[in-house]
This record gives structure tokens, C-alpha cells and sequence, in this order.
């Protein structure tokens, strides 16, 4: 992984990365779990109904 986006723990689980704060913004574009456009993923909303389901 670009330890350049992602910093110098960058194979480290730590999920605190994603909760916000300034750095959000700069990881949020550099990943691409579903991606954008026209190359993305078909199972994008059925994905999203599954986690929604299984939190309810």
C-alpha cells in the first residue's frame, strides 16, 4: 500500500481512520470499493440492502 495516501501504518487495522476528522476526505477518494460511472458495480444497492438487513 502508498504509505504516501495511506500513511506509515498503512497495513495496520485501525479503524479510527475512517471515523472522520481531516484526513476523511483525502482517503475517501482513493477508495474505490464500488467504484464510480459507468464501470460500477451493478450490486452496489443490493450490497448496501444487505448491510442495511443485517443492522436492523
Amino acid at each position: 500500500m502508498d504509505e504516501s495516501i495511506w500513511g506509515p501504518n498503512a497495513e495496520s487495522f485501525i479503524p479510527e481512520r475512517w471515523l472522520g476528522g481531516d484526513k476523511m476526505k483525502e482517503l475517501d477518494k482513493h477508495l474505490l470499493t464500488f467504484s464510480k460511472g459507468a464501470r460500477a458495480c451493478i450490486g452496489i444497492n443490493l450490497a448496501h440492502a444487505e448491510v442495511f438487513y443485517m443492522l436492523a
